[in-house]
C-alpha cells in the first residue's frame, strides 16, 4: 500500500511507506529529510538576511561626468565621453544621445569595480557638435533614469 506522509506534492523528496514492515525505516528517512530541509532553509534565510543587512548591498546612485576629448568647438569632429562611477548594484545602462536619439557606434568599457564593490563604466562616441543641438548622457540605474547634458564651454 502507498501512503504519502506530511509533504506537499511540490516537495522535492516524497516519503513513501511501502509495506508495514518498512514503515519504521521509511519514517526515519522522512524525519531525517525534514530535518535536513529545515537546516537548509534556515541557512538560506540567514544568508539572505546577511546580504540584505550588509553595508555593501545598499543602493548607491552613480556619479556622472559628461565631457568631450577636445574642447568643444562646433563643426569640428570630437569624442563625446560619459564616465559613470561609484554606483552599486551594477544594473546600469548608458546611452549617448543627440536631441533625445541615441548616437550610433558608441563604444563602452568593461564593467569594473573597486574594493568596496562600487562600479565604474565609460562610454564614448565620435561626434561633430553642431550649434543648436543638444548632446547628453542618459543613465538608467535600476529604475531611475537621469539625463546629463554636455556643455561645450564655448
Amino acid at each position: 500500500m502507498w501512503i504519502f506522509r506530511e509533504f506537499p506534492q511540490t516537495f522535492p523528496v516524497v516519503c513513501l511507506l511501502l509495506e508495514e514492515g518498512t514503515q519504521f525505516s521509511a519514517s526515519l528517512q522522512c524525519q531525517k529529510t525534514k530535518e535536513n530541509m529545515k537546516t537548509l532553509v534556515a541557512l538560506c534565510l540567514a544568508a539572505l538576511a546577511a546580504v540584505a543587512c550588509s553595508e555593501d548591498s545598499k543602493h548607491t546612485p552613480p556619479k556622472v561626468q559628461v565631457y568631450s576629448f577636445n574642447p568643444g568647438e562646433f563643426g569640428k569632429e570630437n569624442i563625446l565621453i560619459c564616465h559613470v562611477s561609484g554606483f552599486h548594484p551594477p544594473d546600469i545602462t548608458i546611452q549617448l544621445v543627440k536631441n533625445g536619439v541615441e548616437l550610433p557606434g558608441a563604444k563602452q568599457t568593461d564593467l569594473a569595480f573597486k574594493q568596496n564593490w562600487h562600479f565604474h563604466l565609460t562610454k564614448n562616441v565620435a561626434f561633430t557638435p553642431l550649434s543648436g543641438e543638444k548632446y547628453s548622457c542618459k543613465v538608467t540605474h535600476g529604475v531611475t533614469t537621469n539625463e546629463y547634458a554636455w556643455e561645450p564651454n564655448m
